[in-house]
């Protein structure tokens, strides 16, 4: 690390030494400089999440502050603190919250940046109660939960309305060829292809078009290695899944749909996932989507008349009245590919488009969570 310093490049240190250099030397210095740095700032964004720490077997409520930074002139993100809870309740939320506020002024707040559990949300109102004792104090900016786990959680809403399995068999697929050098070694043979699915995570939202795609390039593969191997493979859930899926002759046009939908969602996604300030451009962004989505099941006068998002988000997704015909839905040209092929009968091809207009599910549950709902992200 230090090429130039002859003291620099005699030193030998343990792992465990450094680490009390870092934890007790090194961290309390950038420490005060933040908050130096927030005393500073006449505002800030504190942004929260909590998560199961497995080391201490605790939920760990990371915070981490959004604000202008006067001596570099530009927004700075950074981490400030980590709290541990046993159980997360709002006012457990709250009362850890201030704790690891208590060395920044909280009149200084102005919003707060979280997901979307109830529990959050009352702990909002309780935080807001508790900042706001007079009418002339600052009321904090609500523009709702984040904008990813909106997108994300609307669209496994949409996929759980229709009652399919991809998320099993995407799951399934993978893990069946994971760690298993046989196996591995049988697919190839058998297909002549080295070609495996993808990991599968149905809470990490930029992996689900991914694997989908994968899914379907490899479907007819993996149809073929289950066919012949089907009686070697062990009885565990994971390989009666894809057994059971590969006997399913809609399951291709179903994954084909899917794919189709989360190559959709996934450019919002991927965009909104960084530290930048983005609320300038998420009413747009959102209302391009929202568009997307509904020119494929709802009736193309019924948007076009929409001209403005104001309007769109008034429609009625789920009414009869504006929902086009089962034969109508754009189920996408990979879905249509694999209707061709797959031998279905017109009750069974009608039974699927009618399973994909779980876009209506989807679609209602993205605008009753939308943060475009709020008047923060549309001024």
């Amino acid at each position: 690390m230090f090429p130039d310093s002859i003291i620099a490049k005699g030193i030998t240190i343990g792992s465990t030494k450094i680490a009390y250099v870092i934890t007790h030397g090194l961290a309390p210095y950038f420490e005060q400089n933040l908050i130096k740095s927030l005393q500073n700032c006449t505002e800030y964004v504190v942004c929260f999440d909590e998560a199961l720490n497995h080391v201490v077997q605790r939920g760990q409520m990371d915070l981490v502050v959004r604000f202008w930074d006067v001596h570099s002139s530009q927004v700075s993100l950074r981490y400030l603190t980590s709290l541990f809870l046993g159980h997360a309740t709002a006012n457990d939320l709250l009362v850890k919250f201030r704790e690891g506020l208590q060395s920044v002024t909280l009149t200084k707040l102005v919003q707060v940046s979280m997901n979307g559990p109830s529990v959050n949300w009352k702990f909002l109102d309780e935080l807001q109660k508790d900042l706001r004792t007079d009418s002339s104090d600052r009321e904090l900016l609500n523009m709702g939960s984040c904008g990813l786990h909106v997108v994300h959680g609307a669209f496994q809403t949409g996929h759980k309305a229709s009652g399919w399995n991809v998320n099993s068999f995407l799951r399934a697929i993978y893990t069946m060829f994971k760690d298993s050098p046989a196996r591995r070694a049988d697919y190839m043979q058998i297909t002549g292809s080295s070609m495996f699915p993808l990991k599968f995570c149905q809470v990490r939202w930029v992996e689900n078009a991914a694997a989908a795609n994968r899914a379907l390039t490899v479907f007819d593969d993996i149809k073929k290695y289950v066919s012949e191997t089907a009686k070697r493979l062990p009885h565990n859930s994971t390989c009666s899944t894809v057994i059971t899926a590969c006997n399913d002759k809609s399951l291709k046009p179903q994954l084909a749909f899917f794919a189709s939908v989360a190559n959709d969602v996934e450019p919002f996604l991927k965009k909104y996932q960084t530290a930048a300030p983005m609320v300038p451009y998420l009413y747009d962004d959102v209302g391009v989507l929202l568009r997307a989505l509904m020119t494929r099941f709802i009736k193309k006068t019924v948007v076009s008349e929409a001209k403005q998002l104001s309007q769109l988000v008034k429609i009625d997704v789920s009414s009869k009245d504006v929902i086009c015909f089962a034969k109508d839905v754009d189920i996408g040209v990979a879905a249509k590919k694999a209707l061709a092929t797959c031998k279905l009968s017109e009750k069974e091809i009608m039974t699927f488009r009618v399973e994909c207009i779980y876009l209506s599910a989807m679609t209602a549950k993205l605008l009753e969570k939308s943060p475009i709902k709020y008047r923060l992200t549309r001024a």
